[in-house]
């Protein structure tokens, strides 16, 4: 009497990461951009937030598609409501209270160097949830002298 052996599927090594299972493991938000349907194993992703509203927090940058197939991101990686960081650019002032994000009530105080004030003369800037209390960073222009 023969035995009829139910055939089982072949399961073949996997190539890379999905980036679907990435997508069904990270916070919500966190977005990553591949051309290709499988990520490359050993391959790394610098994921960014979908939307304005939400800034990257987390003590790394990076996301890696494992060797084993398996998504690596950083445990404290993800996308929270709140204002990003800015750039005050060559002519900006000093920020006291820097941080990598800012949540609704935070706030940073401005100040320039000595022969300089803040142009438009805003002093603290508040995180206001999505956006800053000010549309645009000031910058630090030059005091006029003083005519006798």
């Amino acid at each position: 009497m023969n035995k009829m052996n139910k055939s089982t599927p072949v399961v073949q090594a996997q190539d890379g990461c999905q980036p679907n299972d990435f997508y069904h493991i990270a916070s919500q938000g966190l977005v990553i951009v591949t051309e290709n349907e499988i990520a490359p194993l050993n391959s790394t992703f610098w994921p960014f937030c979908d939307g304005e509203e939400y800034t990257l927090v987390g003590n790394s940058s990076a996301v890696t598609c494992l060797r084993n197939g398996s998504w690596h991101i950083p445990p404290q990686m993800k996308c929270v409501e709140g204002c990003a960081n800015f750039d005050t650019g060559p002519n900006g002032p000093r920020v006291a209270g820097r941080k990598r994000s800012y949540a609704l009530g935070d706030s940073v105080t401005l100040s320039c160097s000595e022969g300089t004030r803040l142009q438009p003369r805003v002093e603290r800037i508040i995180c206001l949830g999505y956006s800053w209390s000010e549309s645009a960073v000031p910058v630090c222009v030059p005091v006029p002298g003083k005519t006798k």
